[in-house]
């Protein structure tokens, strides 16, 4: 963690924990599923279902932290501020807009549409 963040131990730990299984697990499935789905012929249907495997992994995840998040959320925690989430939690990010991207047909396998 980058030593401008003012936590504690326990709650850097909390953060990391979690930041490390969207960022390893939601986020490398995340990334598969979509290249996976794009090698089927038919790409949006099977990047729509792993999407809603992905998303219910997160809620199922997430319940575990969902109060402490929130609280930190009420009380404008430095730990959930914007910046902090997507400079933690990059790899999530691209895994799952890759996956929503095939699922909306924006990411086919000729590339991007639009630039193709």
């Amino acid at each position: 963690m980058n030593d401008r963040i003012r936590a504690f131990p326990i709650e850097i730990d909390l953060f990391a924990k979690r930041a490390r299984f969207y960022n390893d697990v939601l986020g490398i499935l995340s990334v598969s599923l979509a290249f996976g789905a794009l090698g089927t012929e038919a790409p949006r249907f099977y990047a729509i279902l792993g999407l809603f495997f992905v998303i219910m992994l997160m809620a199922r995840h997430g319940r575990q932290y969902e109060r402490l998040f929130k609280l930190w959320r009420e009380t404008n925690h430095q730990l959930v501020q914007v910046r902090v989430v997507w400079r933690f939690y990059m790899v999530f990010v691209v895994g799952f807009l890759s996956l929503g991207a095939v699922a909306i047909g924006l990411l086919t396998k000729s590339g991007v549409v639009g630039f193709a």
